[in-house]
């Protein structure tokens, strides 16, 4: 840094720095991630798209939720991305400073961040989830599936049942 006013800019960085630092406000946190943007339509994915709930889908659930007396949760499945499958074989070099043994390339057994095609392989993944648990699918929001009162919604959903045993 070359200004006249140096010495007061690096006092001002490193209080600044101090006080992110005794208010906890970050912690480290690694996430290995595909270089996604390398990849090309119709050679490395076809399919990209992944269905998010609508807003008035959440109200009219939960105006429901309140008009019948239902107990509602909700939930948030952690690292839902790595938990989609691939209809093809994909193939990743291993990041910069990773070494052991093993070959250089990888091939994914399930998504990983990054990839184009991850939010959709997520939301296959979870649409028979809830299939296979009894769910039905709503024709007017793919985000909303139902049975006996039981709404979800992609990684974070709202619950809403007659017990509170069923949340």
């Amino acid at each position: 840094m070359a200004s006249e006013d140096r010495d007061k800019w690096l006092a001002a960085m490193k209080e600044e720095l101090e006080s992110l630092s005794s208010n906890n406000t970050w912690r480290f946190k690694a996430r290995l991630a595909s270089k996604g943007y390398r990849q090309k339509f119709g050679v490395d994915f076809t399919e990209t798209f992944s269905s998010v709930v609508w807003w008035d889908t959440i109200k009219t659930d939960l105006i429901i939720a309140a008009a019948r007396k239902l107990k509602l949760g909700q939930f948030d499945v952690k690292t839902a991305f790595l938990y989609g499958d691939f209809s093809v074989d994909i193939y990743m070099a291993q990041p910069e400073g990773f070494s052991d043994s093993s070959s250089q390339v990888r091939k994914l057994l399930k998504s990983i961040y990054g990839l184009k095609q991850t939010p959709r392989c997520w939301d296959k993944r979870f649409k028979s989830f809830a299939e296979n648990s009894g769910l039905k699918q709503s024709n007017c929001d793919p985000c909303l599936f139902f049975n006996d009162g039981k709404s979800m919604y992609v990684d974070d959903g709202i619950i809403a049942a007659d017990e509170e045993q069923t949340l």
